[in-house]
């Protein structure tokens, strides 16, 4: 080959982009948004791309958990986040946060996560600790979103594109009750965190305030003697708490006769003595 032949500016920006596309997995940000503004292109996750296997790692897997997925969830599509019309404002624009923040805020969809989003449910009691997970607050143009996770105590930035899974047009996993996108956001980057949606199903409340905060947490068996006088205590100290629903099937209709659902998972907002 002639180097005559060679393209030097062209050859500079393909390696350029291969080395922030090898660094973008979790992290890289700003990388990844002057990237894009260069190409004049939107922002395409190949670490979590919008494929089937982002949703099932192992479709071949003959649990009966997977098997009852693969059919509904091979109907999902992926659509990005401004093509769809329940997402948008009057104006047509996306928007992350559209007044206040609340715990009803939070619609849960097709997936078992309720530990996830009863932590969720329970950091909008400070507004700041749901804005203080984001690396950006406001949409862009490259279809950017930034999500500062410590998964374990450690720091992680993951960074995300805007498709979105959806069922009929829809979103067909968690989302909020308006056309905001916060829900949508930490959901997505907690799967992408685990490898796929699938895998964020079923867990324990106390590891995901761990992950969202960086904070120590802990668990407490509802069992142990004078739990009631500790959750009053823990109450006046600000602390964050969820609540999981039994999962023995004789409690099941106790539970429901006071309004809970077995094999769930809550967020305790307040707690009082009468």
């Amino acid at each position: 080959m002639d180097f005559k032949d060679i393209d030097i500016g062209e050859l500079g920006r393909n390696i350029f982009a291969k080395i922030l596309k090898s660094t973008a997995t979790r992290g890289s940000n700003n990388d990844v948004m002057q990237e894009c503004i260069y190409k004049n292109i939107k922002f395409k996750d190949d670490s979590f791309p919008p494929t089937k296997e982002s949703l099932i790692n192992d479709w071949n897997d003959q649990s009966d958990d997977i098997q009852e997925k693969v059919e509904p969830w091979a109907e999902f599509t992926w659509i990005r986040a401004d093509e769809i019309e329940e997402l948008n404002d009057d104006e047509g624009k996306l928007k992350i946060f559209a007044g206040d923040i609340s715990p009803q805020d939070i619609q849960q969809g097709m997936l078992g996560d309720c530990y996830f989003l009863s932590v969720l449910s329970v950091l909008t009691e400070n507004p700041m600790r749901i804005k203080k997970l984001f690396g950006m607050t406001e949409r862009n143009d490259q279809g950017i979103w930034t999500v500062e996770f410590y998964k374990n105590g450690e720091h992680q930035e993951i960074v995300l594109d805007d498709y979105i899974p959806c069922s009929d047009g829809a979103p067909c996993f968690s989302k909020a009750n308006g056309n905001e996108l916060w829900v949508i956001i930490l959901e997505k980057a907690w799967a992408k965190l685990h490898g796929s949606y699938e895998r964020i199903e079923a867990g324990f409340a106390h590891e995901v305030m761990r992950d969202l905060t960086g904070a120590p947490s802990f668990d407490v068996d509802c069992d142990e003697e004078g739990l009631f006088d500790k959750v009053l205590a823990y109450d006046k100290k600000g602390y964050m708490m969820a609540a999981s629903a039994g999962s023995a099937e004789a409690a099941a209709d106790a539970l429901e006769e006071l309004g809970l659902v077995a094999q769930h998972s809550y967020g305790l907002l307040a707690a009082v003595e009468i």
